[in-house]
């Protein structure tokens, strides 16, 4: 029996931007080239992605290269101070 994506191990797609270069695009097209480089290079099908609910910008950029929410949940900062709403995509 095949396991649902949610249970599949896939590579996680990330990304961080200077506040200045928000909203100009970079982050759609850098993304979408990161995924093309990394199913190309190496094969990978399988991939993640995740944003804080309340930054709607990343969800965004996230939808926009074809990723679909498959949960709802929380995640929190390295350090442990604080806890966000998260949307998680595959």
């Amino acid at each position: 029996m095949a396991r649902a994506a949610s249970e599949r191990a896939a590579t996680g797609l990330g990304y961080n931007l200077r506040r200045d270069m928000w909203g100009r695009g970079y982050a759609t097209v850098a993304a979408k080239a990161m995924l093309l480089w990394g199913h190309r290079e190496f094969g990978i099908c399988d991939f993640a992605a995740d944003h804080a609910v309340a930054n709607t910008a990343s969800g965004n950029v996230i939808r926009k290269c074809g990723f679909q929410l498959v949960r709802r949940g929380t995640y929190d900062k390295f350090d442990g101070s604080e806890t966000f709403d998260a949307a998680f995509y595959e």
